[in-house]
């Protein structure tokens, strides 16, 4: 999860705010692990910035709610010999828990934005998870 991310619900004014984890870490944290609430990591392609503050731009990329990627694996069930792709990686924290199911061998992972593609391949060796992570687009293949 990246230290910086935008709530997903506007504010009164129609912005939505920026969450720091290192100015506000109580709060930083109660929205990664609400299971309802899927945080905005990139606004604009990534020509919006969270030093920027608050925006009314539309966002490029989100982590999913918790809720709903536990949900996903649990209907889909993957083993660790079974072979999986997923399509948007964006941060890598689905790519993360696919990854302790699937083999990270067995793992590829693709992302159009390729800035989000390298941070997250970072993100996951960072973690000892080395599956394969393309930049490109998913429904090319």
């Amino acid at each position: 999860m990246p230290d910086q991310v935008w709530w997903p619900t506007p504010r009164d004014d129609g912005l939505h705010h920026v969450i720091d984890r290192h100015e506000r870490p109580r709060a930083w944290l109660k929205g990664v692990y609400q299971p309802n609430a899927s945080l905005i990591t990139q606004v604009a392609d990534g020509a919006v910035r969270p030093q920027d503050g608050p925006t009314a731009e539309a966002f490029t990329s989100a982590v999913s709610c918790s809720a709903v990627v536990v949900d996903m694996l649990h209907y889909l069930n993957p083993g660790p010999d079974d072979i999986a792709l997923e399509i948007g990686t964006g941060s890598g924290y689905s790519t993360a828990l696919l990854a302790h199911r699937v083999r990270p061998e067995n793992l590829v992972t693709i992302e159009i934005d390729k800035q989000l593609a390298a941070r997250a391949r970072d993100l996951l060796a960072g973690l000892g998870l080395y599956p394969t992570v393309v930049a490109g687009g998913g429904e090319l293949g």
